[in-house]
């Protein structure tokens, strides 16, 4: 045997023993990552049922750490949530990855709930106001009083006068009533009460 073909064999068993751990290792990796989730699972499938996790569409992650790290992650109305195991046998709850809320296996799915709740309530907060027509008139009046009682008021006479650079401050706040007023008149005619009527029929 010459050298070139030592080498070769030498080194081709070098390769594949290299491999053979390698294999080895990612296969203990992926058995500790199996019996981490089962671990998971067992307890969190007592707290919290197949059917709602299915409805919340719960993912169940697994990150190699020692000991192998498991959450389960979910997305409700936007926000990223995460349920993870907190001081062995309590579970926490974190949101957009701040923590929340945290308990024992029997308080805690009343604890998500909660938060749950919280966040639809928050998002409902955040929906636009829906106005019929007649409110959006009766809106824009009390608008134009306002903004005219704020036009007519000394103090913003007094705002305009020490405003030098911009001598059209006045201007612009009449603008805004006059250019209110053409909206209202819009609404305000004989017309109106017929949409009104036909909008909210």
């Amino acid at each position: 045997m010459n050298l070139e073909q030592l080498i070769d064999e030498v080194y081709g068993k070098y390769q594949a023993d290299l491999k053979a751990k390698a294999d080895a290792k990612k296969l203990q990796e992926q058995q500790e990552i199996e019996q981490a989730i089962a671990a998971f699972r067992s307890d969190f499938d007592e707290m919290i049922s197949s059917d709602l996790q299915k409805e919340l569409g719960i993912q169940i992650c697994a990150i190699l750490q020692k000991p192998v790290y498991v959450c389960a992650k979910f997305v409700y109305m936007g926000e990223n949530l995460k349920i993870s195991r907190w001081c062995f046998e309590d579970w926490r709850l974190e949101i957009n990855d701040s923590f929340s809320c945290g308990d024992k296996p029997d308080v805690f799915l009343n604890l998500l709930l909660v938060e749950l709740g919280k966040i639809k309530a928050y998002v409902k907060l955040d929906e636009p106001i829906r106005m019929t027509p007649l409110e959006i008139l009766q809106k824009f009046n009390q608008y134009y009083v306002e903004i005219e009682a704020i036009a007519l008021s000394e103090e913003w006479q007094e705002l305009c006068k020490a405003k030098h650079d911009d001598p059209e401050m006045k201007t612009h706040l009449g603008d805004v009533l006059h250019y209110l007023g053409e909206a209202i008149d819009c609404l305000d005619n004989p017309t109106i009460p017929t949409i009104i009527t036909k909008l909210e029929g």
